[in-house]
């Protein structure tokens, strides 16, 4: 029987191209020609981080076997008029999936060049400028259908020579996507272009469609302090960070690392690790920054290539707490609160004790919750299973030379009211705990007095509900001190509000004197003096 080998390989092409399936990439929209009218506009999205398009080509603008505008057939090896590239309706091809779709580019070595000859034709590109390109890609989509000694080639001018980014001799997809990176080709060169390399004889096709070479952003450089400056000192504990974009490609967001770990080696985590701020250029520490602490942070910029690299830890240093040298030294809580040097923190008085810096726990309320008391006061809710807090004073310096006491008025109410406490709070207490090391460290061996339910000779359900003045003595103590008002509940029963106000540190002489001249100073209970 004589078989049409014509109709043979038709057949048998579209049996393959039916078979392969299609894995395109997502669908082009490409404007289709009606009557020579382009009916619909090229949808097509590049990336969002492009910075330049080069090429964007999908073939619409073409005809017959005459290229784009600035694209040229290029015969390297073959018969002139006949072996070239053709656009349109691959002829003998039935199948075309998306997102190749009509017109394409097409070598039909079978159909069109069947004439015993090699082939060796390329379609080129115009020539475009990448010379200040970053990251040129180049995308396609293609179906390359082999057979016998066909082979297909991507090549790439770089000015002086074409270089080979793909070549190949196997049948692909139908069809298949293609991402190549050609920056080490393109980057930099003035009068690049691509072209699209056949060879063989009579060996079946090459289609290709939606070109697209472009560059695309980098990623960003790395950001750039403003608030500390790099290295500052004297850093004031409510400091916030903030940071400008540096040079280059538009950040698209940020991550921080902030904390006091890392020794600037690597990237402190202990209080911010790697924490997506997306856009925001500042950053406001929950809780006030510690004095005489050193603090690291980094900012890592980001956008759809990637993040910056190179991006260096910075640090700054909190200032010292200024020490009390002048006295008597009052704090009467009229101001902001807390009050400048003063810091609260959270953390059981049991040793050892550690505690970490908030903003939750003291507040600033009126005397014994009255509007008509004489002014304000330091207030904590003693209440509930979790209350651990502290208010530590700025540093005081006693010298040597020179015997103090503390003296402070304090309250115990029901919540929110004038009203005498509620009883029952076996496990709430009230302390004065004093640090000999600037505050460095705390120790139940320096609690000056406790109030407790528990057995202390201070009952701390006693506490006047009309206030009393507290008198303790310093003269066991000299150089740099620091003091902590220290509230407790870890179990859910009376609900108080205790207050502290007139806080002062004196001269032991300048208080005997001061009693011989007014005795009414030792009255108690009741709020011994007024604002």
């Amino acid at each position: 029987m004589k078989v049409n080998l014509h109709k043979f390989i038709q057949i048998t092409i579209l049996l393959s191209l039916l078979l392969i399936p299609n894995t395109g990439f997502a669908q082009r929209d490409k404007a289709q020609k009606i009557n020579g009218t382009l009916t619909q506009t090229d949808t097509d999205m590049f990336p969002a981080s492009v910075a330049a398009v080069y090429i964007d080509e999908d073939f619409s603008s073409a005809d017959g076997v005459t290229p784009p505008q600035g694209w040229t057939q290029n015969i390297i090896t073959g018969e002139q008029g006949v072996d070239l590239w053709h656009f349109g309706s691959p002829y003998g091809i039935p199948n075309i999936n998306p997102p190749l779709s009509v017109p394409v580019a097409v070598f039909n070595s079978y159909e069109y060049s069947n004439n015993s000859q090699p082939e060796n034709v390329a379609l080129e590109s115009p020539v475009f400028n990448a010379a200040s390109g970053t990251d040129v890609i180049l995308e396609m989509d293609h179906y390359f259908n082999h057979a016998a000694t066909s082979e297909i080639f991507i090549e790439v001018w770089d000015g002086s020579t074409w270089i080979t980014v793909l070549n190949s001799s196997q049948t692909t997809l139908n069809p298949q996507h293609e991402i190549i990176n050609i920056t080490s080709e393109a980057s930099g060169v003035v009068d690049s272009k691509i072209r699209f390399r056949w060879t063989g004889d009579h060996a079946m096709f090459w289609i290709i469609d939606n070109i697209r070479v472009y560059s695309s952003d980098p990623p960003p450089a790395g950001a750039v302090p403003v608030s500390p400056p790099d290295g500052a000192v004297d850093v004031d504990i409510n400091s916030g960070l903030n940071w400008e974009a540096g040079s280059g490609a538009v950040p698209t967001g940020y991550r921080l690392y902030f904390g006091t770990d890392g020794n600037g080696i690597t990237p402190p985590t202990n209080i911010e690790d790697n924490t997506d701020l997306q856009l925001a250029t500042t950053y406001t520490p929950s809780s006030p920054l510690l004095y005489n602490t050193t603090y690291y942070w980094m900012v890592i910029p980001y956008n759809e290539s990637g993040d910056a690299s190179g991006v260096p830890i910075w640090s700054f240093t909190v200032m010292e707490d200024p020490p009390v040298t002048v006295y008597p030294y009052l704090e009467d809580f009229e101001g902001s609160f807390p009050p400048l040097y003063y810091i609260r923190y959270t953390g059981l008085l049991l040793d050892p004790i550690s505690i970490n810096s908030t903003n939750t726990g003291w507040e600033q309320a009126d005397w014994r919750n009255s509007t008509s008391s004489s002014g304000k006061a330091a207030k904590l809710n003693i209440s509930g299973t979790n209350i651990n807090h502290w208010l530590t004073t700025t540093l005081a310096d006693l010298g040597n030379a020179v015997d103090y006491q503390l003296e402070f008025d304090v309250s115990l109410n029901a919540s929110g009211t004038s009203d005498p406490p509620d009883q029952g709070g076996t496990d709430d207490r009230f302390a004065v705990i004093i640090s000999t090391d600037s505050g460095a460290t705390w120790s139940v061996s320096n609690i000056l007095r406790e109030w407790n339910n528990s057995g202390s000779q201070y009952v701390y359900d006693e506490i006047s509900s009309l206030g009393e003045h507290v008198v303790l003595d310093l003269s066991a103590y000299s150089g740099m001190i620091q003091l902590g008002f220290y509230g407790e509940s870890t179990v859910s029963n009376a609900n108080n509000d205790l207050m502290i106000d007139n806080l002062e540190i004196v001269e032991v002489l300048l208080t005997l004197l001061s009693l011989i001249l007014d005795p009414s100073e030792l009255e108690v209970p009741g709020r011994s003096r007024q604002k």
